[in-house]
């Protein structure tokens, strides 16, 4: 068992948790202010399984438990050399209980070092690994029977188990004993000497056997060696040694699997609860039968349990599902490392420890549900429970700004009875400082509108003066068009008048020139007419004036004669 990790319960600087697990910097003062309920919690556990085992198992040990009788430092002395153990005798009825359910081949017709690499613990059915559904009613019933206790059982396993007692009950509720094959773990060790903890090669193996279809792997495992819970103490040379060999191992075991990334955290969290062969067959018990096809190539298992989270969540949380479906997050992106990883580096170590020790109790997945739920919920909780904070928040900030109110104004009062003007004067301002910067708004806003309407009243009336403008210049226009067209018809009357009166001036002067050609022509007294032209308004007009002249006008012609 690689518990090398001194339980900080018992140190003062707590600088690592109770599993050795280093505690961060911004965490040490807290977790410092909590070591004590820690400590309790841990010994009520304690005490709560140790009246269980006495009233229902066996009182005699093989070695006593590392709790109150033996300190961690003795306990890495008893169990550090040891590669496989026995669970001790006050949990053999429970390991007899968990037992019940795991179901072995025949595995003696494999040799002393497992020619036959398949698994030899592969169930034959596909029913369920818990004890009611693998097993017939009859059976179910002759089980309870036998075991009356088992619900109390449950009830301290939901509660926690002890640290003291955890690797142990591990062990029994995988059923590690019954799993168990002897030399077949150092069977798969021998194929490379990894027994004698022989540096891995690259070196592809030429021999026929089966096994070299797994050296594939040990690139990967070589990889995820220092980033399995670095830092941690139990994980020295020796340690990491340890889980090269398990994960190795494992990989022989189960070809169809191999090694994936997260068994390595599996195989160091069982290291640190149990030796080194226990862990392997518990590692088996784990992915073989609780998450049987979940770690294979297609991941089929995994991908329908994410279906089926994905319909729970929708049911139970629709608001936080509609917000991820507007986000394009799927639900399984988030879940999927959850359940994967199952929990570890996802939650606090108790936690993970809680999860795990209901999870191998049950020896089925339904946990896995639960706890991504209630981290769900949690979640939900949680962020309602801050937006109420910020509301009360809001509400604390209001009633502060209303008692501070009431105080300047008491303190307003009071400065107006000692009648100090100038303080009082100086707390006015800085009370009516606030009172004219939301008037300032309120007026600002309303000079806004003010102008606003202003600006429309201007162009009201700018459209107004345009439009009485533009029927002015339109009457304008009709009149000048008016005159123009009363001018036009004066013109051209005019111009018709002098052609007539050009007509008759004609008309006159060809009358004229006859009527002096007729006389010429026979001399006697005549009468003179003398036409008179007058200019008028209309044009020009030619009169004839009647003038009655009695003379005698003798031309050369007459005298002549």
């Amino acid at each position: 068992m690689i518990t090398d990790a001194v339980n900080p319960l018992s140190t003062s600087d707590h600088k690592r948790d109770a599993y050795g697990f280093s505690v961060r910097p911004q965490h040490v003062q807290r977790y410092r202010e909590h070591v004590k309920i820690y400590q309790e919690e841990e010994e009520e556990r304690w005490d709560r399984w140790n009246s269980f085992l006495e009233d229902h198992g066996s009182s005699e040990e093989k070695y006593l438990p590392p709790g109150p009788n033996l300190t961690p430092g003795d306990e890495k002395k008893v169990l550090r050399s040891q590669i496989w153990t026995e669970v001790r005798p006050s949990l053999r009825a429970i390991e007899g209980l968990m037992s019940a359910r795991v179901k072995k081949k025949d595995h003696s017709s494999n040799g002393e070092r497992g020619a036959q690499r398949s698994n030899p613990f592969q169930d034959d059915s596909s029913d369920s690994t818990c004890v009611s559904s693998s097993m017939p009613a009859a059976d179910a019933k002759s089980q309870v029977s036998a075991f009356p206790w088992k619900e109390e059982l449950q009830v301290l396993v939901r509660g926690g188990a002890p640290m003291a007692l955890r690797g142990e009950l591990w062990q029994a509720f995988a059923g590690v004993k019954k799993r168990r094959v002897e030399n077949y773990y150092q069977s798969l060790l021998a194929a490379d000497g990894l027994g004698k903890d022989i540096e891995l090669q690259d070196e592809k193996s030429s021999s026929a056997d089966p096994l070299a279809a797994v050296e594939k792997w040990k690139g990967q495992i070589e990889k995820d060696l220092p980033r399995t819970f670095p830092g941690h103490p139990a994980l020295d040379d020796d340690g990491r040694n340890a889980l090269r060999r398990l994960l190795t191992a494992y990989a022989r075991h189960n070809p169809s699997v191999g090694y994936c990334q997260a068994m390595n955290f599996f195989a160091g969290l069982l290291l640190l609860m149990m030796p080194e062969e226990n862990a392997f067959w518990s590692l088996i018990g784990v992915i073989d039968d609780y998450f049987n096809d979940y770690y294979s190539e297609e991941m089929i298992e995994s991908q329908v349990d994410q279906r089926v989270l994905e319909e729970l969540v929708r049911e139970r949380f629709p608001k936080m599902v509609q917000h991820l479906d507007y986000l394009g997050v799927q639900v399984a992106c988030v879940t999927a490392p959850w359940f994967l990883s199952i929990f570890i580096n996802m939650l606090p170590w108790e936690s993970v420890l809680r999860v795990w020790d209901v999870l191998l109790f049950e020896g089925n997945c339904v946990m896995l549900f639960r706890t991504a739920l209630a981290l769900m919920e949690l979640c939900v909780i949680l962020y309602v429970l801050r937006l109420k904070g910020e509301l009360c928040n809001l509400v604390e900030e209001k009633r502060s700004a209303l008692l501070r109110a009431e105080e300047l104004e008491v303190a307003l009062m009071e400065m107006v009875k000692q009648d100090n003007r100038r303080h009082l004067n100086a707390k006015i301002e800085q009370l009516e400082q606030g009172v004219r910067e939301v008037r300032k708004l309120v007026s600002d806003k309303k000079d806004r509108e003010a102008a606003m309407i202003q600006v429309l009243i201007g162009m009201e009336q700018e459209h107004k003066v345009t439009e009485d403008a533009r029927r002015a210049a339109e009457q304008d226009a009709a009149a000048q068009r008016h005159a123009a067209q009363v001018l036009q018809d004066k013109y051209e009357e005019a111009v018709a008048g002098l052609a007539e009166m050009e007509e008759r001036a004609v008309m006159a002067e060809s009358m004229l020139e006859a009527t002096l050609q007729y006389h010429k022509a026979q001399p006697s007294p005549r009468f003179i007419f003398t036409p008179s032209i007058k200019r008028t308004s209309a044009g020009y007009a030619v009169t004839w004036p009647f003038r009655l002249r009695y003379k005698y006008c003798f031309t050369s012609e007459h005298q002549n004669y």
